[in-house]
């Protein structure tokens, strides 16, 4: 898989990314995390629904904002904070 192209983390990277964030900080199992995207998809509406559904912020980017102490993010993401993908904006 292609995690970077021109310097900016990929879509399906983030998406990768997201998906162990949710799990790595016990956002909810596997099996619900599965179950989620195989109904509406596996893609970053879905994957921030979850997120959201669980901690109230809308994405990991405002996880970051409001309490960075609270959950481990990875060191991909960390770099990667601002990206377009990480931030519903």
């Amino acid at each position: 898989m292609l995690k970077f192209l021109n310097g900016e983390i990929t879509y399906d990277y983030a998406k990768d990314l997201t998906w162990d964030f949710i799990l790595q900080n016990e956002l909810t199992t596997e099996e619900a995390l599965q179950l989620a995207t195989n109904i509406s998809g596996y893609n970053m509406d879905t994957l921030n629904n979850v997120i959201y559904c669980q901690t109230a912020y809308h994405d990991i980017k405002q996880l970051w904002d409001c309490e960075p102490d609270n959950f481990y993010f990875s060191d991909d993401i960390i770099e990667n904070i601002n990206s377009e993908y990480f931030n519903r904006g």
